[in-house]
């Protein structure tokens, strides 16, 4: 929301993974307590943990149509690797380099995790 608090669309965020959580353990089970809030009743469904540092917001609609193409067609609002196959050409006619090149270039809002 902006200064009024009008609703101003959607975001993403550039997170760096900085540890993977061994599932089961004691870690995994106390982050699903107290920090997964409405999630932790999933929490049995959820064995991929990690912890991230956040870096970067942005707006998904200061971003190319063909990276907006991507996003759309390919990423769900989940934890996920985007654009590992260097080679390939995605919908919309982008490639992984130019996806994160744009991704990181609109995410003009820091972030201090």
């Amino acid at each position: 929301k902006d200064e009024n608090g009008k609703y101003i669309g959607p975001v993403y965020v550039i997170g760096i993974i900085t540890k993977k959580v061994v599932p089961w353990s004691a870690e995994e089970r106390d982050i699903a307590d107290h920090k997964m809030g409405e999630f932790s009743k999933h929490y049995w469904d959820i064995h991929n943990i990690c912890r991230v540092s956040w870096r970067r917001m942005g707006y998904k609609n200061t971003l190319k149509d063909e990276t907006q193409k991507y996003i759309n067609h390919v990423c769900q609002p989940t934890l996920q690797r985007i654009c590992d196959n260097f080679g390939k050409v995605f919908a919309g006619g982008a490639t992984s380099e130019s996806i994160r090149s744009d991704l990181w270039d609109n995410a003009t809002v820091p972030i201090c995790s």
